[in-house]
């Protein structure tokens, strides 16, 4: 029963985190003929707060949907057409940036080191894109459209996780600790409670 009640928190949190790349794939930057959506941020911050098996089932499920034809994608699209068009090699990419990002993230990372792991998260990403978009433009149309555009925008977003996952930790870590002394306080008022009530029965 332990272990069914596990996995259907495991689930709910995966099915949270498919909501939340799907809100994000939903605001796009425009760049030209190219928009920039929040897809990677949004993973980014999942795979630093959550752990692998979570921050994968969450990139599944969106995956899945979007080949089922749910319009999860940027633009509200899905289909198997959208998967293997050209940004398919994108959407696949996110599954190695979130388990390594997830993976070999540890508390009380540097910043530093976390920047480096996202960069390595990032690599995953752009590899499996730019491997699945040449097919479809060859190798120098898919530098200049796939990567090029997007350079500035990958130490930004970088960021943006690093510092909104700081700020989600922080108000878990405030919320943490106003619990435990709201208990701690009603511990002593039910002690006190029960020191008066047993002076009042003695008298």
């Amino acid at each position: 029963m332990v272990e069914i009640k596990g996995w259907l928190r495991i689930i709910v949190k995966a099915l949270l985190g498919t909501v939340f790349i799907f809100i994000c794939a939903q605001i796009a930057i425009p760049l030209g003929s190219i928009p920039m959506t929040l897809q990677d941020l949004s993973i980014l911050i999942i795979a630093q707060l959550w752990r692998p098996l979570v921050t994968v089932l969450s990139i599944i499920f969106y995956i899945v949907g979007i080949s089922f034809g749910l319009p999860l994608a940027q633009g509200l699209l899905g289909g198997m057409s959208h998967m293997l068009g050209t940004t398919g090699g994108y959407i696949f990419g996110f599954l190695p940036m979130g388990y390594v990002v997830s993976k070999f993230k540890y508390n009380g990372m540097s910043l530093t080191n976390s920047f480096a792991l996202c960069v390595l998260g990032q690599f995953f990403l752009y590899a499996c894109g730019i491997s699945w978009l040449i097919t479809h433009l060859g190798f120098e149309k898919s530098i200049k459209y796939g990567f090029y555009p997007f350079m500035y925008k990958i130490p930004l977003t970088i960021l943006l996780s690093i510092v909104s996952t700081q700020l989600v930790k922080k108000r878990i870590l405030y919320t943490k600790h106003l619990r435990i002394a709201l208990n701690e306080l009603y511990k002593k008022i039910k002690e006190v409670l029960n020191d008066l009530k047993n002076t009042t029965s003695f008298f």
